[in-house]
């Protein structure tokens, strides 16, 4: 797409967040080879009828720099020039649902230090019921004996795990509750006497570490809501790691064509065209040979 074009989108609507964008672009080799891999793994278990609908094509893949609102820049692949990165809604890496227009799951590590917001569950999506086998007798996970003793499941057991939609619009995949429970049940509430107990014991233990990190400060301010609530279960508000990761699209740039077209062909000359060029060669060459009989003259 021209530079003009690209000022004129500038201007407001699609394209508008166009702007240079720090730092280089990955070889465009290595992309290249990762889309195809990803192209390989996915073939075998596609439709071959559906399968130029539900994989990408690489000669259609256009290749963007794109900066998001904590300051990182990654690159994105969309379907042509005219598909600008915050037109459509991308991938939350961890539940494959999508997240909100113009954002993106931004993949730098310094964001697994980030806090996990707490938030409201809006709607019950859906579930699937996981099976366990029986706990082995010997403590795993570093458990001590002591503690394992009591919550060792000596038998197989079976848990309900929901899909929910939060109130900041991202997707949670584990709210684990019993097999038959049903949202219209509501959670399941501690006695009163158990909720004063539990807020005595976690205030007495918070009280050897007064100054907590942010992050703990959230999950303490979590805790002491939940046991106000008298611990509900299953939790009304899950945290969300899609609201840790993922960010909002503030600038991009383009990088070009994943696979570069080919160069049109130059038409054919017409005979005139032609005739024209041997009249000017001939013209050249006898200029040559009389600059030469000059010189022996």
């Amino acid at each position: 797409m021209s530079t003009a074009q690209d000022a004129a989108n500038a201007q407001d609507g699609p394209g508008k967040l166009l702007r240079r964008v720090p730092g280089s672009a990955r070889p465009r080799r290595e992309v290249l080879d990762e889309v195809e891999a990803y192209i390989a793994e996915r073939k075998p278990h596609v439709d071959p009828v559906l399968a130029s609908l539900l994989l990408p094509d690489p000669q259609k893949l256009y290749r963007w720099k794109v900066e998001l609102e904590c300051g990182h820049v990654d690159e994105l692949l969309t379907s042509g020039p005219d598909r600008f990165p915050d037109e459509r809604a991308h991938r939350d890496n961890l539940t494959q649902t999508d997240l909100k227009v113009g954002e993106m799951w931004c993949g730098d590590k310094s964001h697994w230090e980030d806090a996990r917001p707490y938030r409201d569950i809006r709607d019950w999506v859906s579930s699937k019921v996981v099976d366990f086998e029986a706990d082995p007798v010997e403590p795993k996970d570093g458990w001590d004996p002591e503690t394992w003793k009591v919550i060792r499941h000596d038998k197989p057991t079976s848990s309900r795990f929901w899909r929910v939609r939060l109130a900041c619009g991202h997707h949670h995949d584990h709210v684990v509750t019993d097999v038959d429970w049903t949202p219209d049940r509501g959670p399941k509430l501690a006695t009163a006497k158990r909720a004063r107990e539990m807020k005595a014991e976690m205030e007495e233990y918070w009280a050897t570490d007064p100054e907590a990190s942010p992050t703990c400060q959230i999950e303490r301010a979590h805790l002491r809501k939940m046991i106000e609530l008298r611990w509900p279960t299953p939790t009304p508000e899950p945290a969300c790691c899609a609201c840790a990761h993922a960010r909002q699209i503030t600038g991009y740039q383009r990088i070009g064509w994943l696979v570069p077209p080919p160069k049109p062909a130059k038409p054919a000359k017409s005979q005139r065209e032609r005739l024209e060029e041997q009249i000017t060669r001939a013209e050249a060459e006898s200029r040559r040979l009389r600059d030469r009989l000059d010189e022996l003259n």
